[in-house]
């Protein structure tokens, strides 16, 4: 490769670079080169303060009662018989005084004036994380680098957010119950898997109340075979777009909802 060529690379690449900071200048709060880029006065004070807040919050209160209301439902939840039960309970649960943005248009506003937290109602108790966030300076993390929409103690206790917040917390108490679990994760979308006598099933919570199949107040689950069943129903009665990113297992698999297409083209085959 000529030095003409290395030179128009790296000049290319050095453009990207600043286009991507001009255009994100969110990527830059926390360093000194904020001051050139950041115009808001208060920009820092409006992420930064709010952070070091829901740190502290986490420490003293979220992640204690978050623990105590999982260790209180997973004690509920053993003494029921049969796996069917469980996830019944573990869904009702869940779905009991959820809040997600999109289903409560004009419930929600930036806390106390916040760039990265949302609030239900002005409610501190009642908080999601805005994952704009999550890949820039002054993550919205737990102790432990958790990010917090993917953190069940404080999902339990918000219980706020979407098909993000609604599968992780479904899954971690699948686990601590005893089922096996794990999450899909496409480029718009996460649900849940579940095994159930050997076999996988999608179990989506999200889907259940966004196309209408649950109704949030009165707790029925006579449609629950659209937001749980095998994987090639998940198309026509959830999301039709699986694309192909990974199970959130163990080691991730970039192929992993492969078996949703494949799946789809058999049902097809089986309904021509």
């Amino acid at each position: 490769m000529s030095k003409i060529i290395r030179l128009i690379i790296t000049l290319l690449i050095v453009v990207i670079i600043i286009y991507i900071i001009l255009s994100n200048p969110y990527f830059l709060v926390g360093t000194p080169y904020c001051l050139f880029i950041c115009t808001n006065p208060n920009f820092e004070n409006n992420i930064i303060q709010p952070n070091l807040f829901f740190e502290q919050q986490y420490i003293s209160e979220i992640f204690p009662k978050g623990n105590e209301i999982i260790s209180k439902e997973i004690t509920k939840i053993q003494k029921i018989p049969d796996t069917e039960s469980k996830l019944d309970e573990i869904f009702r649960w869940e779905m009991n005084d959820w809040h997600n943005p999109n289903w409560e248009l004009g419930s929600f506003d930036n806390y106390n004036n916040s760039l990265n937290y949302f609030s239900y109602k002005k409610n501190v108790t009642k908080i999601r994380a805005n994952d704009f966030f999550d890949f820039r300076f002054y993550r919205q993390q737990t102790p432990n680098g958790k990010f917090y929409g993917d953190d069940p103690y404080w999902i339990a206790f918000n219980k706020v957010g979407a098909c993000r917040e609604l599968s992780n917390l479904f899954a971690y108490m699948a686990q601590q119950s005893g089922i096996q679990s794990r999450t899909v994760q496409t480029i718009n979308h996460q649900w849940v898997e579940v095994k159930v006598n050997g076999e996988w099933k999608y179990y989506d919570p999200w889907c259940a109340v966004e196309h209408g199949y649950y109704n949030l107040t009165d707790g029925n689950l006579t449609f629950k075979s659209k937001w749980y069943n095998y994987p090639e129903y998940f198309r026509d009665n959830c999301n039709g777009t699986a694309s192909f990113i990974f199970y959130n297992e163990i080691v991730p698999n970039p192929l992993a909802t492969q078996v949703y297409s494949i799946s789809y083209l058999i049902h097809d085959i089986k309904k021509s």
